[in-house]
């Protein structure tokens, strides 16, 4: 079997571990996917959030960002990659990937949320100037 199919294997096993909540199943087999093809953006995806659950957040947000560059139409790494930065209050960052999420998962607008409240950081101080636009995708009906 070539590694990209092992590599896929394993990560629809990690996947569906995950899914089921038995994080500790699935870490290992996200982790041979990834060690098999480096660039499966969804399994860096699924071990980010693994070892975000887990507290490590440093390298949790790493792995988001690796995904993002492998496999930037995915949408779900730049959201959680969103969520991690504003958890450490780089909000202009944060901003940045709730866009690229809201542009590439349009239909899910709850995503805007998550970006006007970093909006808000920004307009109160936290760091950098806003963009006081409207967020990616959404029109003034939404």
């Amino acid at each position: 079997m070539n590694p990209s199919t092992a590599a896929e294997q394993l990560y629809s096993a990690g996947r569906k571990a995950s899914e089921q909540g038995h994080w500790i199943a699935a870490e290992p087999l996200l982790q041979r996917a990834v060690a098999l093809a480096p660039e499966h953006g969804s399994a860096l995806h699924l071990l980010g959030k693994l070892r975000q659950q887990q507290g490590n957040h440093a390298e949790a947000l790493q792995l988001q960002e690796r995904s993002c560059r492998v496999d930037p139409a995915l949408g779900w790494n730049w959201f959680s990659a969103g969520e991690l930065l504003a958890q450490q209050q780089r909000w202009a960052d944060a901003q940045t990937c709730f866009e690229q999420a809201l542009a590439r998962l349009p239909g899910e607008v709850w995503i805007a949320d998550h970006w006007q409240q970093v909006q808000m950081r920004l307009l109160l101080g936290g760091g950098g100037a806003a963009r006081w636009v409207r967020p990616p995708g959404l029109s003034l009906l939404d």
